[in-house]
């Protein structure tokens, strides 16, 4: 989905695939980003098995040819992880420091999701993997951090978005805000709302 001339990239959640990732995608092109997303391995069009380090290269890879298409710097690039997603798009951030992270519904890992739901049905084929995205923001630097969270969310719990937000550094720009009385999925108006002045506190910043 190409309009504008900035760039970002967006990453799903488990079981998602294109179709379900393309709202997410207008939603930065009417901000005027040029907003990209693919299938991980082993998800929806893409071939292959999904693993932790496959989705990683997975994600590099994005980020090259976007840096490359667009001519802009990967620390530029924004990076948008929904659930799942925000495991690599915490590893993209933490990899290049870039400038802007956005997390819908986060983790702190898959393992500590699974401690607090011990059957968790949309995780269950994933207890394998880490993506620790907690460690992941501890090591940035000068990024910010957009986490949008429902208090009510039975998928992953609120409290990791908290505990994230402890382990940013002083030097990151975090900015939380709770969907309130909301589940899992962060709805389209919240980010109406929401987003553009978030991202206008991120480049002011800047």
């Amino acid at each position: 989905f190409i309009q504008g001339r900035r760039a970002a990239i967006v990453l799903s959640g488990n079981g998602d695939s294109l179709p379900i990732t393309y709202g997410r995608q207008k939603r930065f092109a009417e901000l005027g980003y040029n907003a990209y997303a693919i299938d991980y391995r082993g998800y929806g069009n893409s071939s292959g098995w999904p693993s932790e380090a496959g989705i990683y290269l997975d994600v590099e890879a994005l980020l090259n040819y976007v840096n490359v298409r667009e001519g802009i710097p990967a620390r530029e690039i924004l990076i948008a992880g929904f659930s799942l997603g925000s495991g690599p798009a915490a590893y993209l951030a933490g990899k290049f420091q870039s400038k802007v992270l956005l997390l819908l519904a986060p983790y702190t890992s898959i393992p500590e999701v699974a401690k607090t739901r011990p059957i968790l049905g949309l995780l269950a084929p994933l207890v394998w993997t880490t993506f620790p995205v907690k460690w992941f923001v501890s090591r940035l630097q000068d990024t910010c951090v957009i986490d949008y969270h429902g208090n009510r969310d039975q998928v992953v719990p609120f409290e990791h978005s908290q505990l994230v937000e402890q382990a940013a550094a002083k030097t990151v720009l975090y900015i939380r805000r709770t969907f309130r009385n909301g589940g899992h999925l962060i709805p389209d108006i919240f980010l109406q709302q929401n987003l553009p002045r978030d991202i206008k506190r991120c480049e002011d910043r800047a």
